[in-house]
């Protein structure tokens, strides 16, 4: 008994001894490999590293360090907190030449790049002899209280705050290596608050916090926003460019998927959500005009640079503002849109033949007026046809007098009971009817600098403008649409200039549509 309680105690002896041993040899590679083995365009120090080779883990305190570009300027810099690494799979390394990590968190990380000093290519010093890649299993990656920062001089590009990630079952080897996206993981959280990002010398865009689960994203108090007010951005601009506020405080979109299929990143969601829009837009027309061609929305989709299938978006209690200034003396003309309520279908550029884009959409014009609107086209169509069908009720001329002022020298009153209004074409013409009811349809032409009435003017137009009296026997005035578009205009001048021009028909012409 005394022998075996002897061979006992000795053999327990060796194992603390061994494991004192391979605890003091652990300890001693980490340093030596945190000292001797970091690449030269790196800096790295550290507070305190410590080994467990009882519970497998390895653990680094206040982690600060610097990637350097071949001028020995930094390209990336950062600190961490805390990282840990739990859960080594020592047997599967030394056995299958696999990593395997059961977990690793990284505590209060801040990362910095810096766009000016990155450089690509062959010539950089970051590359180096490739070496066989040993397959990397890690079973989960979390990382806590984050922030990234990219900047270009000494201005942010992209920010992001309050970083919270987890994901779960990630694995990379040699043929992973080889795709886009360059891991495999299974389930996943990722969140950001105040995220910010500079679109360009007169945009920016920030949000109160992004929110990313298993294909579920929300995105809350997203703005994008002019960084300039309406005078400082026209004094700056060499060319038209409009002044905007868009405000959102909900989007919401579920099951996104994305990634790359045949060297193209593609985007899809079968349900997304918009909650609240509020768009402002201003434009100074005493800007020099921007007579770039603009492509409808059937050409912008179909050339994207990606595959994008949003299959349902739904807008609600949006409100759309517009104003335009054409005067210097005088105020911008303001029209809007209140209540609005819009269901977008197959916003993409993948669906097959027969299938198209349709938007259908209900507001309050000026506040009081109900306007539906429902717009159709196919992507697949090079010749962009498209085709708009929608309607006024209860409109009150006098509600736009500050926009007809401004944009066509006119001042309008009386009372429209219904409009409606049918056209299609494509990206150079577009035919159409327009048909109204309405009585006491009074107007005025002004003068050139919209300060007082053109009374000889407004006298010649009353002559060939139907106050509503003359009707056919429904008791509507009809019109004809035939309108040439300006390339150098966005699709919704297009759609002005269309009912404008079916009104004037209406309001000149025979009460009887032709048949």
């Amino acid at each position: 008994m005394k022998r075996f309680a002897k061979v006992l105690l000795t053999l327990v002896v060796l194992i603390a001894l061994a494991l004192v041993g391979l605890q003091y040899y652990a300890q001693h590679r980490l340093q030596r490999l945190l000292a001797e083995e970091i690449p030269p365009y790196m800096q790295l120090s550290y507070g305190n590293a410590t080994v467990n080779i009882l519970s497998m883990t390895v653990s680094l305190e206040m982690l600060s360090g610097k990637v350097l570009n071949r001028d020995s300027l930094p390209e990336l810099e950062g600190s961490i907190e805390k990282l840990r690494l739990s859960g080594l799979g020592a047997w599967e390394f030394m056995v299958n030449d696999r990593i395997k990590i059961d977990k690793i968190e990284l505590t209060t990380p801040h990362l910095t790049f810096y766009r000016d000093t990155a450089k690509t290519g062959k010539d950089t010093v970051h590359s180096s002899a490739k070496k066989p890649f040993d397959p990397i299993s890690l079973g989960q990656l979390v990382v806590s209280n984050g922030s990234v920062n990219y900047l270009r001089a000494d201005s942010t590009i992209v920010r992001a705050d309050s970083i919270q990630i987890s994901l779960q079952d990630i694995a990379v080897d040699a043929e992973i290596l080889k795709k886009k996206i360059p891991f495999t993981y299974g389930s996943y959280h990722i969140s950001a608050k105040r995220f910010y990002v500079d679109l360009g010398p007169y945009e920016k865009l920030d949000m109160d916090k992004i929110d990313y689960a298993n294909g579920d994203l929300r995105l809350l108090a997203l703005r994008l926003q002019s960084k300039y007010s309406k005078r400082e951005l026209s004094k700056i601009l060499p060319k038209e460019h409009d002044h905007f506020s868009l405000q959102i405080p909900e989007i919401h979109f579920q099951q996104i998927t994305f990634g790359h299929q045949n060297d193209t990143f593609f985007l899809k969601s079968p349900m997304g959500n918009i909650k609240g829009p509020q768009l402002e837009i201003y434009r100074d027309k005493l800007v020099a005009d921007d007579l770039t061609r603009k492509a409808l929305y059937s050409q912008a989709l179909r050339e994207l640079p990606i595959d994008l299938n949003l299959e349902e978006i739904r807008i609600s209690d949006a409100f759309i503002g517009y104003e335009e200034l054409v005067n210097a003396q005088t105020k911008a003309g303001r029209i809007y849109f209140d209540n609005v309520h819009a269901t977008l279908n197959n916003i993409s550029n993948t669906y097959g033949k027969g299938q198209k884009t349709t938007i259908v959409a209900k507001s309050l014009f000026m506040g009081n007026s109900p306007l539906e609107l429902d717009w159709t086209f196919d992507t697949n169509d090079v010749s962009d046809r498209f085709s708009v069908r929608g309607s006024f009720t209860d409109f009150r001329p006098e509600s736009v007098n500050s926009f007809l002022e401004s944009n066509l020298r006119a001042r309008a009153s009386g009372f429209v009971e219904k409009i409606y209004f049918t056209f299609g074409g494509n990206r150079i013409t577009s035919t159409g009817d327009l048909k109204m009811k309405y009585n006491d349809f009074d107007f005025q032409i002004l003068k050139k600098d919209r300060l007082g009435v053109n009374k000889l003017l407004t006298v010649i137009g009353k002559i060939f403008v139907n106050d509503g009296s003359k009707t056919d026997a429904e008791g509507f005035r009809n019109g004809e649409i035939k309108v040439e578009r300006d390339p150098t205009k966005s699709f919704f001048n297009y759609l002005w200039i269309n009912v404008r021009d079916g009104m004037v028909s209406t309001l000149t012409g025979k009460a009887e549509r032709k048949s």
